[in-house]
């Protein structure tokens, strides 16, 4: 009986000093970055110029917008695999502005990696970068989740006729971007 008591009370005292440990790990210090919101778990999605294959779901921005088709997924041109990455959005979810992702660090610095918005099939369709505008995010293996708009329905259910998707200048430090431009 003492010796199961010994085993029992040595296993114990392991545990707890390495989840003591973990916790003293854990703690963040002052110099930590401020927290990214945590995205929601992305379900699989089909590569953005795919034009067959499931979506994600819409991102939590365009959830219940006109034209929203859902969420693709996005490998930069410069893609780094197996790496989480740190982005920043200029707009937001807004179909009707050209935006800009700009990547960073995990404490919002900037590190000269870039995309702009873009059209998809026939300028039918807008990718539209995600999350909020400003928010500090990660892309887990460097692979983005960005919002799919059918530019004709964003149009129309805003109450501006039809439309479609236009590349155009960007806003810095993005030289090139796109958005639903309307017929009225």
């Amino acid at each position: 009986m003492l010796r199961k008591l010994a085993i029992v009370l040595t296993c114990f005292a392991a545990v707890f000093h390495a989840t003591q440990a973990s916790a003293t790990e854990a703690k963040p210090t002052a110099e930590a970055a401020p927290a990214a919101k945590a995205e929601p778990a992305t379900e699989a999605a089909r590569p953005c110029d795919s034009p067959t294959g499931p979506l994600g779901p819409p991102s939590r921005g365009a959830q219940g917008m006109p034209g929203a088709l859902g969420t693709c997924e996005l490998k930069p041109g410069d893609w780094q695999e197996g790496k989480t990455t740190w982005w920043l959005d200029s707009d937001g979810v807004k179909p009707g502005v050209a935006g800009c992702h700009v990547g960073t660090n995990d404490r919002r610095q900037p590190n000269n990696r870039k995309f702009g918005e873009g059209c998809l099939f026939d300028a039918t369709v807008l990718i539209e970068s995600n999350p909020d505008a400003g928010e500090l995010h990660r892309h887990v293996n460097d692979l983005g989740h960005p919002d799919l708009f059918d530019c004709a329905k964003w149009c129309s259910g805003t109450g501006k006729g039809g439309g479609r998707c236009v590349e155009d200048s960007g806003p810095p430090p993005c030289a090139q971007s796109a958005w639903c431009r309307c017929d009225r």
